[in-house]
């Protein structure tokens, strides 16, 4: 079993989270959040 539809935004979370993406520029804080979106939007996800 792979991991399930609600941890997969902590992993997201997890990686905005980082040391290194909080002293990153808004380009990286940008593709973390659209990282994040493409998880939840996904038709795969089972999220809405």
């Amino acid at each position: 079993m792979g991991p399930s539809p609600r941890d997969e935004p902590f992993v997201v979370f997890g990686c905005c989270m980082h040391p290194e993406s909080m002293r990153a520029d808004d380009v990286t804080i940008s593709i973390c959040a659209t990282r994040m979106i493409v998880l939840v939007g996904s038709p795969h996800h089972g999220v809405v």
